[in-house]
């Protein structure tokens, strides 16, 4: 698999800059307070997509309140999430490593839970809940997303690729439930009905028939009914 191919060619990068002998320092510092908060972070994130993903599966049709909810508190703790990895300062390379292992079961848990709602579209369209639904997971996306970023704003310069190569599993399984509601856009919907509102307003019938429209007719000049 590519992603551990590259996160250990990434490990054996740092693990050959941390050979060379350092000086420790044992008072904790402002970094490793900010690193355990964010490994905190995730862990709280982690915990509500498994919340979301048991709503998901508890599901058997009708109000979707529930799945809406814990979906909008998801989207809150990635974005507490961001605001504290921008808030802090930048990650050594043992700290980065620390959050390997909580987004890969992060990663996995969000590609289970989107998987499920997938399954459960039928129910979900069925509630007249496509569109809802379909705007929760693209404010997961956005989130997710400004998360990644900042992240990989702050791990070193040699861990950023492999920052992004975990980072890319999460956006590609959210965007994959995307996909899958994508019918349900509103603005999709807006601009379909939109357009064919004015078609059905602009039929020949009302553009030569009715009183005071200007039209364009065949002889290439505007002519003005009175």
């Amino acid at each position: 698999m590519r992603v551990k191919s590259t996160l250990l060619a990434g490990f054996l990068a740092l693990t050959t800059t941390l050979a060379t002998p350092t000086r420790l320092t044992v008072t904790p510092s402002l970094v490793e307070r900010d690193s355990a908060a964010i490994v905190s972070k995730v862990a709280q994130i982690n915990d509500q997509v498994l919340s979301l993903g048991s709503d998901i599966a508890a599901y058997t049709g009708g109000d979707t309140s529930a799945i809406e909810a814990t979906s909008t508190q998801l989207v809150a703790l990635i974005n507490e999430g961001t605001q504290i990895t921008l808030a802090g300062e930048a990650l050594t390379g043992l700290e980065a490593i620390d959050l390997v292992n909580p987004i890969l079961a992060l990663t996995s848990n969000v590609d289970t839970t989107i998987s499920a709602l997938i399954d459960k579209k039928s129910l979900v369209v069925a509630a007249g809940s496509g569109p809802s639904v379909y705007a929760q997971l693209t404010a997961q996306l956005a989130a997710a997303n400004g998360f990644a970023q900042a992240l990989s704003s702050k791990v070193p310069a040699e861990l950023e690729e492999v920052a992004n190569e975990l980072s890319a599993g999460i956006a590609a399984s959210i965007q994959k439930g995307i996909d899958a509601y994508a019918d349900y856009d509103d603005d999709d919907d807006y601009d379909h009905n939109a357009q064919h509102d004015n078609y059905d307003d602009n039929t020949d019938s009302d553009k030569y028939h009715n009183h005071n429209v200007e039209y364009y007719d065949y002889d290439h000049s505007w002519h003005h009914n009175d």
